[in-house]
């Protein structure tokens, strides 16, 4: 039978994970959580920052432990054994994948128009096309083209962050401390958080490249935790600036808000170009979720959680094939029934049960396999980051938990179905 190519190596999948969890979520939404938690934005860009860490780690070493392309599904099925779970599980994964892509895809249309005037529709079907096409040419392929958009987000976020800080006055920062206490206010911070997490998931992707990766068990770790580690230092950064240099009423109404950065300094032409820098951002999000979700079904697939049709490769490009066609399926669907804010705060919400069920594993894993010699993290962290998962499920509005309710209803039936075609 043909299988998945190994063809990523360490620095691949550094520059993969910050890529993933770099652009569109920060060119698209930084706003949003700035109109969401006012001067107190950096708390919530910190405290998505601090979950997604310590969620970090028990992928790290849940990877090192099982580095199969399923993730999350094949982690849960480990500690749980059974299909029912695992398969819930997967779905979870496969809808964050989705609705983050659809989430992109959304967003995609507010930037372009900056530069052509184009039906926002078609624009839609356009990206989709193109990503799901490079998804399918072959891993390494879309490696290099994420190496290169990857490149040009960073420069652009880079950009921000220097013109920022040389707008930035004694003046400026003392009027922000002072306001800073005043605008404080746990329960806007914490819905902040409902949108900011948003601009964290990514990391999670790089485990279901692992049977695409060289060396997973001692890359995929390091990797993830790098990613974070690098993106976490961005988002403080350009939210701080932004905070610094422009109202908060101007960041409300903007689809574009990191341009008003740019704006305030006078530097309007760089308007087009900076619009294609958000657009290659965007692409490039789009372009690892596809893959992530065309994977994670393969793998599913290969683990008997999902229909063997899943588990189909292309001969020569070594892809899965009926994974990236059925991802871009379910992403044209999605696209036409949310808003770019309701779809980021429900790829937050599906991927935070997500979390907690991981941590869930890693915790039943180390009472069961304790004599695993591997990256080991102490059992505090698991604990810890189930505690903070599911206290931040409690934030979300209502409309998002109707969604996701369909979602697990999906996943209820599939893992019955599981069942039955595995005789359990």
């Amino acid at each position: 039978m043909t299988t998945l190519a190994r063809r990523l190596g360490f620095l691949a999948l550094i520059v993969y994970g910050i890529g993933d969890i770099l652009g569109a979520g920060i060119y698209a939404l930084v706003g949003k959580v700035i109109a969401q938690a006012g001067l107190a934005a950096w708390a919530s860009f910190l405290l998505a920052a601090v979950t997604a860490l310590i969620t970090g780690f028990s992928y790290a070493e849940l990877s090192g432990r099982y580095p199969v392309s399923a993730g999350a599904a094949a982690y849960v099925k480990r500690a749980f054994p059974g299909p029912w779970f695992a398969t819930v599980t997967g779905i979870l994964v496969l809808s964050t994948g989705l609705s983050s892509a659809a989430t992109v895809t959304t967003a995609f249309s507010g930037y372009l128009q900056n530069l052509v005037v184009f039906p926002e529709i078609l624009a839609q079907i356009l990206l989709l096309s193109f990503v799901s096409f490079l998804g399918f040419w072959g891993i390494q392929e879309s490696s290099r083209v994420n190496f290169f958009l990857t490149f040009v987000e960073v420069a652009g976020l880079v950009a921000v962050i220097v013109v920022g800080i040389s707008l930035s006055s004694s003046a400026s920062w003392s009027h922000f401390l002072t306001r800073m206490p005043s605008d404080f206010h746990i329960l806007p911070v914490l819905s902040g958080i409902t949108i900011a997490f948003y601009a964290y998931i990514g990391f999670e992707d790089l485990v279901n490249l692992a049977e695409e990766c060289k060396n997973p068990a001692r890359d995929l770790p390091r990797a993830i935790l790098i990613a974070i580690g690098v993106t976490t230092l961005v988002y403080l950064s350009v939210s701080l600036v932004l905070l610094l240099n422009v109202p908060r009423e101007e960041m409300e109404g903007s689809k574009t808000p990191l341009l008003l950065v740019f704006d305030k300094a006078g530097i309007t032409w760089i308007h087009h170009w900076f619009s294609l820098i958000a657009i290659m951002a965007i692409v490039n999000t789009g372009l690892i979720n596809l893959i992530m979700a065309s994977r994670l079904m393969y793998g599913m697939a290969e683990e008997g959680l999902m229909p063997k049709v899943l588990k189909k490769v292309h001969r020569s490009r070594r892809t899965p094939w009926v994974g990236v066609l059925t991802a871009f399926a379910a992403v044209l669907i999605l696209v036409f029934t949310g808003a770019l804010k309701v779809l980021a705060q429900t790829t937050s919400f599906l991927i935070l049960l997500v979390f907690s069920l991981v941590h869930l594993s890693l915790i039943r894993v180390k009472n069961k396999e304790k004599d695993y010699t591997g990256l080991r993290f102490p059992l505090f962290f698991p604990c810890l980051g189930l505690a903070l998962c599911l206290g931040l499920m409690t934030q979300f509005p209502r409309e998002v938990y109707g969604r996701s309710l369909i979602v697990l209803a999906l996943g209820l039936v599939l893992g019955v179905l599981s069942m039955r075609r595995l005789k359990i």
